[in-house]
């Protein structure tokens, strides 16, 4: 009994033992199975489809009645896909191209996509030719059409790695050169600044009154003409951002500050500016006041000297000493010595006159005899 009990528990032992084993070879299968569907999102994640270049340029008319062009396409995927290629309708909305559920009737009809139906291996490239024929159908301006690349299908092994990208276009913006017109013009312009500062941005308001889209581009500068100096300047729409027939857009240019003007005055901020292709330049100018700090500060000394000045105090010590000013002037004109000098003709020295003093006589008479006083003076002096 003894022996047996014993080998009872040792089997006993080691059933437990392999329940655990099992249950720990079940948690090492789960867990290889989340890495493995881990993984397979990751792939999944990776892999996209590419076009390039993301919107073309075509221009028809009497001087070039087709034009082509083509568009690549590359797989990413590691399995091969099918697509189909075809023009998907565009619409002008807020200066922003939006898809349509229509495309334009003439410019559809007078397109031709080759191929318009492919498959491209994993990893690889096609080209899709895009040729458009000039059309007395086809009105003047600008058309603005997609091509969309829709995804039909996939290999097998491939089954569900391709639902998040089943489609992606390229923009092509078509132009009929006989009756197309092109213009840009400046609606506003708004620095942002402050009476103490020179603008650090300025948005300029751009309007299209073509039927051609149009890329505005130009230079904002800040000068002062009587000093000949430019203190900041920028450049206009360096996103190349393009504004559509009717449309407004507003374009915020940052300005780089090269000087700071010193003395307060009038100042000039210039917007010169052309569509992109023209040869020729529209400007226009705005102009605002600055005040430097500098400036200030010394208006203020000036604004607290005059109110120190005309303190009730000090405008009685001024009243005061303006109304003494008459006197101290009748004082010292009193004081200016009436004695008559006289030049000695030999030895240049002035000579004190004689005073003679006659009793009963008038001036007259005291002049009659002050001269032979001077006559004998002088013969004297020549003995």
């Amino acid at each position: 009994m003894g022996a047996a009990s014993v080998v009872s528990k040792r089997l006993r032992g080691y059933a437990q033992s392999g329940w655990a084993f099992g249950l720990i070879a079940v948690l090492l299968v789960a867990v290889v199975q989340s890495h493995s569907v881990s993984g397979a999102q990751a792939a999944q994640i990776a892999g996209n489809i590419t076009v390039a270049p993301a919107y073309s340029v075509a221009q028809v008319g009497a001087l070039q009645p087709q034009t082509s062009f083509s568009v690549g396409v590359r797989n990413n995927y590691a399995a091969s896909i099918t697509m189909t290629a075809a023009l998907s309708g565009l619409s002008v909305q807020n200066n922003s191209l939006t898809p349509s559920t229509k495309a334009d009737a003439a410019l559809v009809a007078n397109t031709v996509i080759t191929p318009a139906a492919f498959t491209i291996p994993a990893g690889r490239s096609i080209n899709v030719a895009v040729t458009i024929k000039n059309s007395a159908s086809l009105s003047p301006g600008g058309h603005y059409v997609s091509l969309l690349l829709t995804q039909t299908g996939t290999t097998a092994s491939s089954a569900g790695q391709l639902s998040l990208e089943p489609a992606i276009s390229a923009t092509i913006y078509v132009i009929k050169e006989d009756g197309a017109v092109r213009n840009l013009l400046v609606t506003s312009v708004s620095p942002r600044r402050s009476l103490l500062s020179l603008p650090k941005a300025v948005n300029v308001t751009f309007s299209n009154p073509g039927n051609v889209y149009s890329v505005p581009r130009g230079v904002i500068t800040i000068d002062n003409k009587k000093a000949g100096t430019i203190y900041a300047q920028g450049v206009i729409n360096n996103q190349s951002i393009p504004l559509f027939p009717a449309e407004k857009i507003k374009l915020q240019t940052d300005l780089t500050e090269y000087k700071q003007p010193i003395l307060p005055g009038r100042y000039s901020l210039h917007v010169v500016y052309r569509y992109d292709g023209q040869d020729t330049v529209q400007s226009t100018t705005v102009y605002f006041w600055y005040v430097p700090k500098i400036g200030l500060l010394a208006a203020l000394i000036v604004v607290c000297f005059v109110v120190w000045l005309m303190h009730p105090k000090r405008r009685r010590i001024i009243k005061i000493h303006l109304q003494k000013a008459p006197k101290i002037a009748i004082k010292k004109a009193a004081k200016v010595p009436t004695k008559v000098q006289s030049q000695n003709p030999i030895s240049g020295t002035p000579k004190a006159a004689k005073k003679i003093a006659v009793s009963g006589t008038n001036s007259a008479d005291q002049a009659a005899h002050v001269v032979p006083v001077r006559a004998d003076s002088k013969r004297q002096q020549v003995k």
